[in-house]
């Protein structure tokens, strides 16, 4: 008889817990910024630089100059999923240069 409480209690309250997106708020401060609002552009311009090729010409293409993947591989002669795969590996080494370079601020901002 136990074993069918706890059962009955799990079945009937096992979304009790979460919340309903429509009513859930999340509220941040203008004030805040982070990495990218606090650097230059230069900094950025450099940081894009140190992509490789194609990355950095296919991010480019697709976040600077706005074109979609179909017309970005018309233009670069390559597959769309090339396209796709070029902009989501450019943006996790851009990621990575930019963490890089953040720790290297902060270390000398400490040191």
């Amino acid at each position: 008889m136990i074993y069918t409480a706890i059962d009955h209690t799990r079945k009937n309250n096992k979304h009790s817990f979460t919340a309903d997106f429509e009513t859930s708020v999340i509220y941040m401060t203008d004030n805040e910024e982070n990495v990218v609002d606090r650097m230059s552009y230069e900094e950025i311009i450099a940081a894009i630089q140190q992509l490789s090729p194609a990355y950095r010409t296919v991010l480019n293409l697709y976040i600077i100059d706005g074109f979609t993947h179909d017309e970005i591989a018309k233009q670069l002669d390559i597959a769309v999923g090339t396209s796709k795969s070029n902009l989501f590996k450019a943006r996790q080494q851009l990621q990575q240069i930019l963490k890089n370079e953040n720790k290297i601020q902060i270390a000398k901002n400490v040191g």
